[in-house]
């Protein structure tokens, strides 16, 4: 029976720490090396990063399970139909070359990073609007 670790997480950049955090130790205690927990824990960064600099949603859910061969991690996106008038959303808020340099923003190089980094990445777009990243790293 696999380990199974869920949590939902305000779209915010301060909280994508405590993902990565989370995540990383999940995959020390699962027995990964090193350099894999390093490539792990910056794939959640990027996809959490997407996330929460879209400002269409105002959180996200995390879920990562530990099989026998690998890790399993699927964050998905809850879009939000109506914003509460008292969140203050701020799209790309962490990333100042989006504000100032749109041009230099390509939201693509981050799933090439993902491909890079982790074994397999599938991408799902719901059809509520959800965006649903799952992504898969093999024991070496």
């Amino acid at each position: 029976m696999a380990d199974k670790l869920t949590m939902s997480v305000p779209a915010k950049p301060e909280y994508t720490g405590v993902v990565r955090l989370a995540v990383s130790s999940a995959a020390s205690a699962a027995g990964f090396g090193v350099d894999d927990i390093e490539d792990i824990a910056i794939a959640v960064t990027e996809v959490c990063t997407n996330i929460f600099c879209s400002g269409i949603t105002s959180s996200y859910e995390v879920s990562c399970e530990i099989e026998n061969d690998s890790m399993v991690i699927v964050i998905d996106d809850i879009t939000s139909d109506e914003k509460e008038e008292d969140e203050d959303f701020h799209p790309c808020f962490c990333l100042p070359v989006a504000n100032f340099l749109p041009e230099l923003y390509d939201p693509s190089i981050c799933i090439i990073m993902l491909r890079a980094l982790m074994d397999e990445v599938s991408i799902y777009s719901c059809s509520d609007g959800d965006v649903l990243i799952k992504m898969i790293k093999n024991y070496s």
